[in-house]
């Protein structure tokens, strides 16, 4: 028989041993709960390459070096429509010459303009999809490389989804692609309206969060990136059907306004490139030219009001950290859009390595 106190030990032992069966419970419920170690993704950086002439200079080669990039996206030629000829023709053709490192993956990538997609017919696609295999295999040739992965460029409507996916099937049953795999570019509203949009018929997207806004609306604005709207965009990626790699936007321009009507874009500008009394600040980013101005290699009529665009370290850390825990696959590549010494002058080889270990 026990005595008083033989029961309150053992009543003391019980409720130890119950707190210890429930603190494990506890902890894989914390840890369901999202409380526990953040997921590590493997993030591979890449680059785009989207110059007529492929030219690896020591620039080049010190920025793939530096930020551990093997992996090149080559722009090959764009597809318009020849109004003329009325028929698909291929413009702004590559002029090839041959990658001299071994190591890196280049995959060769082909853009089709929203022109082209428009006026196209379905009995159009067989041969347009052997034209567009037929030249990639030639400039891959000239380059001198073997890609393991193709990649095709093409903002998309709804309207024009079954064409456009059409094509792709097309493009992938030929005999250049049959031992590769196939990518496309997905743009931002085609995942915020995966319903209308529809999904393409390849193995991986690439996502590109930049050029959102409306380029031609007057006023200051960012089109390349706006944190808000690509937030708002991408609040779904996690429910998107393809695996996806991501490209961010290192690249800057000037957007022209004469009399607050879209007057066209200056590459590679920023405020930087005028001296003092060049410019004079309408509001936020958007100046106008007083007089006549000669900057970055262009001339400026008095007149002319300018908005410069571009993302920064912080805007590209910022999404980063965004995209990070939404993104559904752990391991996808980064691509820097684009390598061009112009282009990236905003931004350090620190900068580039930061942004990508944001998303790790």
């Amino acid at each position: 028989m026990f005595s008083g106190k033989h029961l309150t030990i053992a009543a003391r032992l019980l409720h130890k041993a119950r707190i210890l069966l429930w603190i494990p419970g506890f902890f894989l419920l914390w840890t369901a709960a999202g409380c526990g170690p953040k997921r590590k993704n493997a993030v591979e950086p890449a680059f785009y390459y989207w110059k007529t002439n492929f030219r690896m200079g020591g620039y080049e080669q010190r920025t793939l070096q530096q930020t551990g990039s093997k992996t090149l996206y080559i722009r090959l030629f764009d597809v318009d429509w020849d109004e003329r000829q009325q028929q698909p023709r291929p413009v702004g053709l590559l002029q090839p010459s041959p990658v001299q490192d071994t190591t890196l993956t280049c995959i060769p990538v082909v853009f089709i303009t929203q022109r082209c997609l428009a006026r196209l017919q379905e009995k159009d696609l067989p041969v347009l999809a052997s034209r567009i295999t037929q030249l990639m295999a030639e400039l891959c040739k000239g380059l001198q490389i073997k890609p393991p992965e193709i990649q095709i460029d093409c903002d998309w409507t709804k309207q024009r989804a079954d064409l456009y996916f059409a094509l792709l099937r097309q493009i992938k049953a030929q005999a250049f692609v049959q031992d590769k795999k196939m990518s496309c570019t997905i743009r931002m509203h085609q995942v915020k309206y995966t319903a209308s949009s529809g999904i393409p018929p390849v193995d991986r997207g690439l996502l590109m969060v930049y050029n959102m806004g409306n380029l031609k609306k007057y006023g200051p604005a960012n089109s390349i990136l706006d944190l808000k709207d690509a937030k708002d965009y991408m609040k779904n990626i996690g429910q998107y059907p393809l695996p996806l790699d991501v490209a961010l936007p290192f690249y800057h321009w000037g957007v022209l306004f004469i009399r607050q009507n879209f007057g066209g874009l200056v590459y590679n500008v920023s405020e930087d490139d005028f001296k003092k009394g060049d410019l004079v600040r309408i509001k936020g980013d958007l100046y106008l030219v007083p007089k006549p101005v000669e900057a970055a290699g262009y001339s400026f009529k008095p007149g002319t009001e300018i908005r410069f665009e571009h993302p920064d370290r912080d805007m590209l850390l910022d999404i980063a950290s965004y995209i990070r825990p939404r993104i559904n696959d752990s391991a996808f590549r980064l691509a820097y859009f684009h390598l061009d010494s112009f282009a990236l002058r905003r931004f350090s080889i620190t900068d580039m390595n930061a942004i990508r270990e944001a998303f790790q």
